[in-house]
């Protein structure tokens, strides 16, 4: 069953040793892209993201070197937990600038902008990307393709490559970038 159409199941870590896991993806696992991406983290007049806590929903406009994208994330949660996956929908777009004034007039308001330089890497029926975050470090992320009999099967399986790898992670960061910026900056607690 591919139960990744509009879900998105992935891990995220904290990384303390990039160089050497940089190395070992290198060696062992197929480069697919580097990219410089800028994500704007938009909200809507009628829905405050930030309010509720966790925050579980995300609108974003990625502007980067190779694509534009309009994407909307809203994060599963269990017992007030937030989950290793969500539900996902994204289109590419030709002009960004031409997005965000339309966001602009229906009221949609930028809340923060995330700056990363990603390596995408395909590895063992997996996505795994190495993220230098402005203002925030490096970060390794194990996302899910492909089949999977279930949700819960495709996480055990991230975190048997994760511990394969023998890549050195922080405790596991169930926040997206943008969270872990604005409470950076004192905008949330």
């Amino acid at each position: 069953m591919d139960i990744a159409q509009h879900l998105e199941i992935e891990i995220k870590f904290a990384l303390k040793n990039p160089e050497e896991t940089m190395l070992f993806l290198e060696n062992n696992a197929t480069l697919l892209k580097e990219s410089f991406q800028k994500d704007t983290y938009f909200l809507p007049p009628h829905k405050n993201y930030i309010q509720k806590t966790p925050i579980t929903e995300w609108l974003r406009i990625r502007e980067s070197d190779k694509w534009n994208s309009i994407n909307y994330k809203n994060r599963a949660i269990k017992a007030g937990v937030s989950e290793n996956y969500c539900d996902e929908y994204e289109i590419n777009i030709d002009k960004a600038e031409d997005a965000k004034k339309i966001f602009g007039v229906l009221d949609i308001t930028p809340l923060v902008i995330v700056h990363k330089k990603r390596k995408l890497f395909s590895y063992k029926n997996i996505e795994i990307a190495l993220d230098e975050v402005d203002e925030l470090g490096w970060f390794i992320e194990f996302e899910a393709k492909g089949d999977f009999p279930s949700i819960e099967e495709a996480k055990k399986y991230l975190y048997t490559i994760a511990q394969e790898m023998w890549t050195q992670l922080e405790d596991q960061d169930k926040k997206w970038y943008p969270y872990v910026l604005l409470e950076k900056k004192g905008i949330i607690a």
